[in-house]
């Protein structure tokens, strides 16, 4: 409550399970204010386990732009957020796993391709499960000689997320043709310049935007528009 008063934002996520207060209560807190300051409405999204039972106890006296139980469905979170927000705001910067153990190696690859997308790296298969089951990437570089073994194990995990990343092999050995149809492109480090690099890059990156962008624009068709039905 002291943010929002302090600072002025697009939209707030609220879950409904807090520590201190009722997130409803947070709800009729702000609309409240919002009227007696003659503000606009804050878009809201409650997130919450227990969010039918919110939605039941605010009815419509305080309105909220979506509910959303958990365990959260990422397309539909994303496509709800994408409607609250101000049209024209900057897409988001890109996210690129390296599941790589040459640290030096990475470091290079960081600092040329800083300016398409923010990198974070995974030394072995262990860590780029841990941080793939966090956060969602736009493309996973991958090397197929890892301490704890081959970057093929990996595959399938990855084409199963919901936000399913391009995928790039980036390793020193060869692969055949057939495999090189699991991924969405294959680069070999003894052979790939920093301009192919980069292209490259910049393509598999363009790709995922596109992708995700039609799948929200899909869900969004099918999805029965927000108030329609309720009482």
């Amino acid at each position: 409550l002291a943010q929002l008063r302090a600072v002025h934002y697009d939209a707030m996520t609220l879950d409904l399970i807090l520590p201190d207060i009722a997130g409803s209560q947070i709800i009729r807190s702000v609309r409240e204010w919002e009227q007696d300051e003659g503000r606009e409405p804050l878009p809201i999204l409650v997130v919450s386990v227990i969010a039918e039972e919110g939605r039941l106890e605010i009815g419509g006296t305080f309105p909220v732009v979506d509910w959303m139980a958990k365990p959260v469905d990422e397309t539909r979170l994303l496509a709800s957020i994408r409607h609250m927000l101000p049209k024209g705001l900057p897409a988001s910067v890109p996210r690129i796993l390296h599941v790589e153990d040459d640290t030096d190696l990475c470091e290079v690859i960081n600092v040329m391709a800083s300016d398409l997308a923010v990198l974070d790296r995974a030394g072995t298969l262990a860590s780029a499960r841990c941080k793939l089951a966090r956060e969602s990437y736009d493309l996973v570089i991958l090397d197929l000689g890892l301490p704890d073994g081959s970057g093929w194990s990996l595959l399938p995990e990855l084409k199963e997320l919901a936000l399913r990343p391009q995928i790039m092999l980036l390793s020193a050995t060869e692969v055949s043709y057939t495999e090189a149809q699991q991924v969405d492109a294959v680069l070999l480090k003894s052979r790939v310049s920093q301009q192919d690099l980069l292209k490259q890059l910049g393509t598999l990156l363009e790709q995922t935007r596109v992708r995700r962008a039609k799948s929200v624009a899909i869900e969004c068709e099918t999805e029965t528009p927000m108030g329609e039905g309720s009482s």
